[in-house]
């Protein structure tokens, strides 16, 4: 091509076209601009800072936004994991002098310190309710069972909505929360299928639960049993609660480890071991056969010399007569030696079967790692109670229908007693302080006072009418059964703090048997009062 021919940009057309993408640029501008503007109303700006709460100002675009966040309990707080039995008391076990088979408690004794003053209430729903809540078991609806509502705010049968429990608040302050085994704390109207829910566990703040309603169960084949609000089946070949409860346990704390590992966790785990009725495995039944042959009155003897060696008892403490109905071991018959013997080889396997399960709960904790950050409470709801009636029964509901077994009914089923099919209670004489059947540091005391079923029965009757009355008393006489019944308890912070573990027995119960007074307490005590340590022995 020429040089003449190429196409020349001169000077007027540079100058032209330099103004003209001067003005399509700034257009551009103004229209971005009026895009920003525009979209300001309906795109969600940039949140505030971590922590501050969010902006709020008189339009969307005048406001900011906070991220919501997850609770976060303070960097290493501990776990929890609170233990409660059910109607056991303290000289059963070997760390209190026992002759049972506790080693998962005797460990936890073992390494740690034992309180001497610990007050719970004398029925499982108050002690239960006092531990959730912090109050009074009055002040907590629970004056009484949760069985029956009096219309009275103290004696409401369930548990109180006005404060919150013990989950609700560790929940808010992101612990993860589990409750395992016996409830006991709404009203026995509220425990079918269909609620109401305000007071099942899972309303109560507990995240996960593998629980039952009502005060008992049975072992082998339990009925109302509930992962949180949906009912489950149980039971079978080789099945037992204290077991299935553990292994729930085991399973909950996997799990929460696994997808929350940075989160501490509180665990409730309340076994129904040793509550009526008394059943255990066979194998565990029979390590006490023949240990209880002595009977109970050189079996106190032992146990208070044993416990005066640990240091959980002045030297010069002697036992109290026993309990009311009990006859002295050498004027029974040689049936009834047999008989109650059996009865209480069937304690002492539950109660080392509930210790085994213990144990399982405790070695997944040290599987995980979490052990030495672990602060467990191990404690029981009150002391033994006098269901059985004073001659002891294979079949609980047998008395409660005026229709108790023989001593030679009772006897036909000795090979198989405390097994599945059989549901025997603890007799009548059992000591409140406890005692397998009848071998009691404390003598039991019947409701109202009272050692006969035919008048405990009237007795009931007599307060079933009272209780449809249209003018109720407005305030129930408490009964007159062991207030100050369990006393003792297995506590301690975790391993890295100062301080380790502690049991403890009542200092009340103590200084009472001492002097011989009476048992009956001058005061209904609130829950968990606690006095001075001893130091382990060993």
């Amino acid at each position: 091509m020429d040089e003449d021919k190429k196409p020349r940009i001169d000077r007027r057309s540079l100058l032209l076209g330099a103004g003209l993408g001067v003005v399509g640029a700034g257009a551009v501008v103004a229209g971005g601009a009026a895009i920003k503007d525009a979209a300001s109303g309906i795109v969600t700006p940039k949140a505030v800072g971590k922590g501050k709460a969010a902006k709020i100002g008189l339009s969307f675009k005048d406001s900011r936004p906070a991220h919501a966040e997850e609770p976060k309990a303070p960097a290493g707080a501990p776990n929890v994991v609170v233990i409660i039995l059910d109607d056991v008391g303290f000289a059963d076990l070997g760390c209190y002098g026992g002759e049972l088979q506790t080693p998962a408690m005797d460990a936890l004794a073992g390494k740690g310190l034992r309180y001497t003053n610990f007050r719970t209430t004398a029925m499982c729903s108050c002690t239960r309710a006092a531990l959730l809540t912090g109050l009074n078991h009055h002040s907590a609806g629970m004056g009484w069972l949760a069985d029956i509502d009096s219309g009275y705010p103290g004696y409401r049968g369930d548990l109180t909505r006005q404060n919150a429990t013990l989950a609700e608040v560790l929940v808010e302050a992101g612990w993860s929360t589990f409750l395992l085994g016996k409830w006991h704390v709404n009203n026995a109207d509220h425990g079918g299928p269909t609620g109401p829910f305000h007071n099942w566990p899972t309303s109560r703040g507990f995240e996960r639960a593998y629980w039952y309603q009502g005060h008992s169960s049975d072992h082998f084949h339990p009925g109302a049993l509930y992962e949180g609000t949906a009912p489950v089946e149980a039971g079978g070949e080789g099945y037992y609660l204290s077991d299935d409860l553990a292994q729930r346990a085991v399973t909950y704390l996997r799990t929460q480890q696994m997808m929350a590992p940075d989160k501490p966790f509180f665990m409730q785990l309340a076994f129904g071991a040793a509550h009526s009725p008394l059943q255990a495995k066979a194998a565990d039944r029979d390590l006490y056969k023949g240990k209880f042959e002595a009977g109970w009155d050189e079996i106190r003897k032992q146990r208070l010399e044993r416990q005066k060696a640990l240091g959980l008892m002045p030297a010069n403490t002697q036992l109290p007569p026993l309990s009311p109905g009990a006859k002295p071991w050498a004027e029974l018959t040689a049936d009834q030696k047999r008989l109650y013997a059996r009865y209480m080889e069937v304690y002492g396997g539950m109660v080392t079967g509930v210790d085994r399960a213990i144990g399982t709960v405790m070695a997944e904790l040290e599987v995980m790692g979490v052990r030495d950050n672990t602060l467990v409470v191990v404690f029981s709801d009150n002391g033994a109670s006098a269901e059985g009636t004073e001659a002891g029964t294979p079949n609980v509901f047998g008395p409660a229908f005026g229709r108790p077994a023989s001593e030679a009914e009772a006897l036909a089923l000795y090979d198989t007693m405390g097994e599945d099919g059989t549901f025997p209670p603890r007799r009548g004489a059992c000591g409140s302080s406890s005692c397998t059947w009848s071998i009691s540091i404390r003598p039991c005391w019947t409701p109202a006072g009272s050692s006969s079923p035919s008048s405990i029965a009237a007795r009931r009757k007599s307060r079933w009418k009272a209780r449809a009355s249209p003018r109720p008393s407005p305030r129930p006489r408490p009964r007159r059964g062991p207030i100050n019944t369990t006393s003792w308890a297995a506590i301690g912070p975790s391993r890295k703090a100062t301080g380790g573990w502690w049991l403890s027995t009542s200092a009340a119960s103590r200084s009472k048997t001492t002097t011989g007074a009476s048992m009956i307490p001058p005061r209904i005590p609130t829950s968990c009062e606690m006095s001075r340590p001893i130091m382990p022995t060993s």
